[in-house]
């Protein structure tokens, strides 16, 4: 059973809309199918905190854990309003993913078409 511990620590900051954000998202597990925690940072375009995020999540693939930390960051900053933002991650897969838009993986399109949902609520650049 995984223990339902989570924070959210959210820190003072007004976006404005010619600044950024940038999402440091990363998961760790104990084996491919194992358990999980997932976590996120973003922080603005002087590297301060805007919010931070850490929790454990139900046993599943490395890439699909990669992706739930990249949607729930991706969920924080749109919450706090942000438009712009810089993702940051260490999972070439999933990056790449996001790039192509579409992966052979069919496992993961579901959890990808979420993430590629929220990221249309950000501005391009």
């Amino acid at each position: 059973m995984v223990p339902k511990k989570s924070f959210v620590s959210f820190f003072p900051y007004l976006p404005h809309e010619d600044r950024w954000a940038k999402l440091n998202f990363d998961r760790a597990s104990r084996g491919n199918l194992g358990y999980a925690r997932i976590g996120c940072i973003i922080t603005n375009e002087l590297d301060e905190w805007i919010a931070k995020r850490a929790k454990s999540i139900e046993p599943m693939t490395n890439n699909m854990a990669e992706l739930e930390a990249l949607q729930e960051g991706l969920q924080i900053s749109l919450n706090l309003g942000l438009s712009k933002i810089i993702i940051e991650g260490d999972s070439q897969i999933v990056l790449n993913k996001i790039r192509k838009k579409k992966t052979p993986n069919w496992v993961l399109n579901s959890k990808l078409e979420e993430v590629l949902n929220i990221l249309d609520c950000f501005v391009d650049s």
